[in-house]
C-alpha cells in the first residue's frame, strides 16, 4: 500500500486563491495552518491516488510524508504537544515502504508541454522510462471565465510511486543534478546581487512535511 497524508485546515483554504482584478489574474497564497488535522491514507495504485487528488477540497492538501499516528490534530510549532503536532519534520517522516515522489514544474522555469516535460525527465533519468506516472496541472493553470481561457497550463505535477519513501531525497538530488548537467538550469541575479539557482524541477519540495 502507498501511504501519504491529507492535511485539513480549519482556519481557511489550503489552495491558492486566484481572482480577476481589472482584467488581470491576481494570486494569493494559501491561508496559514493554525488548526486542523492530518489523516494518513493508504492507496493501492496511481488510479486511486488520482481519485484522492480529485476529491480534495479547498481546505485540504497532501503531504507525501506521514505522521506517526494514523490521525493527529494539527497546531503551530510553538503550540505542539499534549496530543497535537505541527506540520514540521519533527512530526512527519518519509514512509519506509511505498510512497509518492512528486515532481513540481513551474512555467517560469521554461515553457514545456506535458509531453515535453515527460520526455525531458526521461532523457535525464532513463531509469524512469517504464515507471508509472500521473500528470496534473497546478492550481494556477487552466482558468476560465465562462468559455474564455484566462490561463493555460502553467505549473505541472508528475507523481511517481516509489518502493521506499526514504529514497525520495536521494532520487530528487540525483534528478536535479542530471537535469542541471543536461543544461536544464540557470543562475539569475537578485536585486542585491545574489546568485539564485533556477532549476527545471523545484528541489525544495522533497521534504516529508511539504
Amino acid at each position: 500500500m502507498i501511504r501519504c497524508t491529507v492535511i485539513h485546515n480549519r482556519t481557511g483554504p489550503m489552495a491558492k486563491h486566484i481572482r480577476l482584478e481589472s482584467g488581470v489574474l491576481v494570486k494569493n497564497a494559501a491561508a496559514g495552518l493554525y488548526a486542523g488535522f492530518a489523516r494518513r491514507h493508504e492507496i493501492r495504485n496511481l488510479n486511486e491516488f488520482g481519485d484522492l487528488v480529485q476529491a480534495l477540497n479547498q481546505s485540504e492538501c497532501l503531504t507525501y510524508g506521514i505522521p506517526q499516528a494514523p490521525y493527529a490534530k494539527l497546531t503551530t510549532k510553538k503550540r505542539a504537544g499534549g496530543g497535537k503536532i505541527a506540520r514540521t519534520r519533527d512530526y512527519f517522516s518519509w514512509p519506509e515502504g511505498p510512497a509518492i515522489w512528486m515532481l513540481d514544474y513551474d512555467a517560469d522555469r521554461g515553457a514545456l508541454t506535458p509531453d515535453q516535460l515527460h520526455d525531458t525527465i526521461i532523457a535525464a533519468m532513463p531509469e524512469l522510462a517504464n515507471a508509472s506516472m500521473l500528470w496534473t496541472a497546478s492550481a494556477s493553470s487552466c482558468i476560465y471565465l465562462g468559455d474564455q481561457e484566462l490561463a493555460g497550463i502553467r505549473g505541472q505535477r508528475l507523481y511517481i510511486p516509489v518502493l521506499c519513501g526514504l529514497d525520495i531525497p536521494m532520487l530528487g538530488q540525483l534528478l536535479t543534478k542530471r537535469l542541471w548537467l543536461a543544461g536544464h538550469g540557470r543562475i539569475d541575479l537578485s536585486s542585491d546581487g545574489k546568485r539564485l539557482r533556477r532549476r527545471l524541477i523545484d528541489a525544495c519540495v522533497w521534504q516529508p512535511d511539504r
